[in-house]
């Protein structure tokens, strides 16, 4: 019988939320005038601030862990290929 790799990976996904009230084209240049505020990084405070061109502010501070999984990823032990 075959050997494999098996790496076991515990993923925890943590979620905030805010809403914008954006006028765009359509629902794809709406979405894209949001991410494009989005900064790469969050605060001292841990807090990441949105601002869109016309104002309006959103804080996320992330506290919450909405969904965790444990997931294993195999790989066979010879070539280490999934």
């Amino acid at each position: 019988m075959p050997d494999f790799r098996v790496t076991l990976v515990e993923r925890l996904f943590e979620a905030d939320a805010g809403d914008f009230m954006v006028t765009a084209k359509d629902a794809e240049a709406a979405a894209r005038i949001v991410l494009n505020a989005v900064p790469d990084s969050v605060d001292s405070d841990g807090i990441r601030t949105t601002i869109l061109p016309d104002g309006q502010e959103v804080d996320l501070e992330v506290e919450e862990v909405v969904h965790g999984e444990i997931v294993a990823m195999v790989h066979d032990a010879g070539t280490g290929v999934l």
